[in-house]
Order: C-alpha cells, then structure tokens, then sequence
C-alpha cells in the first residue's frame, strides 16, 4: 500500500527489498562507517542541522541488512546505544524510495508511527534525506527530530537537503581517497570523485559554506 507523497508504508517486520540489494550492502561495508568512532566532521554538520531547524536531536545513520548505525548522533545521551533495530527505525523508508520523507506530525503519519524509534526516541516530528554513495547507493540517512510535532519551512528543508548532500560528498572524497592510496597516486584522490549528482563535493561544500557563514533563522521554532 502507498501513503502520501507517494512514499511505501512498511508494517512491522516487513523491509524495502532495497534494504538487502547486494549491491548496496556492498557499498554500505565500503564505506567503512559502521562501528566506527564519532567524528567532528559529520558531528558539526548534525549541529548545523539543530541550529537550522531548531530541532533537538539530529542523525547520520548508516544501514546494512540488520541495523541502523547511528554515525552521528547529536542530542542523544552519550552513554547510550549507537543503533537500532532497521525494522524500528524511518531508515528504511528512505532506503526503499530513494527520497527524502519529512513526518510534520510523527503519531499520526501512517508511514512512520509504527515504528518502535518513535516512541523510543520522542519523535514528535521528522525529516530525513537519503546519504548515498558515490554510485548511488542509499547507505543511510541524514535527519532531524523535533520532540513536537511541526512543521520544516521550504528553507530549512532545503538546508537539510543540501546537508545529507555534503556527508554524501564527504564519504565519496574518502573513498576516492583510499582507492588513490591504493593504486599509489594519493594526490589524484580530490580529483577522483565521480561526477554524479549524488556526489558533487566541491559545489557542496561551498554551499554548506555560505548556509554557516548566513543563515538567519526566520521560523520562531529557530529561536
């Protein structure tokens, strides 16, 4: 069945096929993400998130076949886990379309309110965007929480959107980083990023760039 926006709703225990496609599982184990450390650069981005949206908790998830892998986890207790179950949590979602999915009102969107993360978590409100791989693959996501629901004006989704689309630039670069390293030329590495438009890391990290250097919150839920 679909839900609004186009979007599949998932029941419980049922899972996108795309979530166990070998190709991305493959690029996800790629990525050398999962169970790493937390790291500033994706941290500041989380921040810069919260301070956009002025929502109090915010994600970078990387998913395989099993789990959601909280790379960066800002607003959450630091003692705490660093995962959750891919059936309890909107990962999935966006896995399966390959799109971003923004929940205004979490209790009561079919898509979402199922999942054990909403009520795990206080989600009240939700926005999350695909973090792909330099081929496209959908590895995670990159998403906000807001503990009530609300609404993401034009211009903070936007932001968000241009933030998922900077980790995703960020694991390329790495990649291209590695694979450089390994053929024994690491100063081609900045130049050996595909120009996809998933990928697009110089663009991208002008843009986030500028969007730190002038943003001015102009919703009250910023303040």
């Amino acid at each position: 069945m679909m839900a609004k926006e186009g979007l599949p709703s998932v029941g419980a225990g049922e899972l996108p096929e795309a979530v166990f496609d070998p190709a991305r599982l493959e690029a996800v184990a790629a990525s050398g993400l999962l169970d790493s450390p937390p790291e500033g650069t994706f941290d500041d981005l989380a921040q810069l998130a919260l301070a956009i949206t002025g929502a109090q908790k915010a994600f970078f998830t990387v998913a395989d076949g099993r789990r959601s892998f909280w790379k960066s986890a800002v607003g959450m207790d630091s003692t705490a886990g660093r995962e959750n179950d891919i059936r309890d949590s909107p990962c999935h979602l966006l896995i399966g379309a390959g799109r971003e999915l923004i929940a205004e009102d979490a209790a009561a969107d079919p898509r979402i309110r199922d999942l054990a993360a909403i009520d795990e978590l206080g989600v009240g409100a939700w926005a999350g965007f695909p973090v792909v791989s330099p081929e496209g693959h959908v590895l995670g996501g990159f998403c906000v929480v807001d503990k009530d629901a609300r609404t993401f004006t034009p211009e903070q989704s936007a932001a968000l959107r241009t933030l998922a689309r900077s980790v995703s630039s960020e694991i390329a670069l790495r990649q291209a980083l590695r694979e450089a390293r390994a053929s024994g030329d690491a100063s081609a590495a900045p130049y050996a990023v595909p120009p996809t438009p998933q990928a697009q890391p110089f663009r991208v990290t002008e843009e986030v760039a500028e969007l730190s250097a002038s943003w001015r919150p102009s919703d009250p839920s910023c303040t």
